[in-house]
């Protein structure tokens, strides 16, 4: 027998549902049935009328394919852009519906998730801390992390012109933020390459400007940019690290692609990883030394990178939480 399950949420290749969806296809007997958005950013407070009325019509087109699909399974991610009443209705013809949140903490996302994660079976988050305030509201919560994609995050064979591109002694792959900047200006005199949105038009030293790249890296060319560097940095958003999402999707590539990761802390963290073994953990005032000190040892960088990978590859793939999904809703 066939299943039918319905997949809701934005329409950006090598995002989370992307993910979701390769998987699905790969290794599940599942008839899968994509709605996807194309206006993410607009989905939030202050909506314009071109927002409200693409909001609108979404809404409607999704009513409309679930009634006529009638799935066995609904899977929404990060449903703050469905209104109750879709919701309602997604509920009259489908048998189970689950919710998977994400960035609780940002703005009012909690607030605008719980009236879709009310009307749904199970809900999962990225987010340990929002937990209890689930539960406090009745709502079956369990906490759901991030993975790495084996097909795509995975050692690579060298490349003449991908190296000359992408070869570096530290690469960041991550949004301009001004703690983000404030940290990486630590690092203007290193051998440092900038991945990610925001930086040419936000970032203002000079020094650290000429390290940034200019564009941002998915899929295949972010495999590229961590096989390539020596050292794969990651800076958290303070609200991730505090509100235990305990390791973000760039934790999970670059261990998948074999990289040496050098992290800030994360709440919860420790719970995921052998801090020392798999990932090193820096802070501001040690970073500079330990970034020295595996650039120059080269034997135990690798030997480290090795062992994170595995355990990606053995615990933290997409295959590994869909099977957790799977596990919880007793399919």
């Amino acid at each position: 027998m066939v299943y039918k399950i319905i997949i809701i949420g934005a329409n950006d290749k090598y995002n989370l549902e992307w993910f979701y969806q390769y998987n699905f296809i790969k290794y599940y007997n599942f008839q899968l049935i994509p709605i996807l958005y194309n206006l993410y950013g607009y989905f939030y407070p202050n909506y314009n009328l071109f927002s409200r009325l693409y909001l609108a019509r979404y809404n409607r087109k999704v009513s409309k394919i679930v009634e006529k699909t009638k799935p066995d399974i609904t899977l929404i991610f990060k449903g703050v852009y469905l209104t109750e009443q879709t919701i309602y209705h997604i509920r009259k013809f489908c048998n189970l519906v689950i919710h998977y949140m994400t960035d609780e903490a940002e703005g009012n996302n909690f607030e605008r998730s719980k009236k879709v994660s009310l009307l749904s079976d199970y809900v999962f988050t990225s987010m340990e801390k929002f937990i209890p305030l689930y539960k406090k509201l009745g709502i079956n919560a369990k906490y759901l992390g991030y993975a790495c994609e084996p097909d795509m995050h995975r050692k690579l064979p060298f490349n003449i012109n991908d190296y000359r591109y992408f070869s570096c002694d530290i690469c960041f792959i991550g949004t301009y933020r001004k703690e983000r900047e404030y940290l990486l200006s630590k690092l203007k005199n290193y051998n440092l390459k900038i991945f990610g949105p925001g930086w040419f038009l936000r970032c203002k030293n000079k020094q650290l400007r000429r390290k940034i790249m200019g564009r941002s890296v998915k899929g295949h060319e972010l495999a590229k940019a961590y096989n390539y560097s020596k050292i794969s940095i990651n800076i958290f958003k303070k609200i991730d690290a505090l509100f235990g999402m305990k390791a973000n999707m760039r934790v999970y590539e670059a261990l998948g692609c074999g990289s040496f990761l050098l992290t800030d802390y994360a709440n919860g963290i420790e719970d995921l990883f052998q801090v020392g073994k798999e990932i090193i953990i820096y802070n501001n005032d040690d970073l500079l030394e330990k970034i020295d000190y595996y650039l120059s040892n080269k034997k135990e960088r690798e030997e480290i990178a090795i062992k994170g990978q595995e355990k990606v590859y053995k615990n933290y793939t997409y295959w590994h939480r869909i099977n957790e999904i799977l596990k919880t809703i007793k399919w």
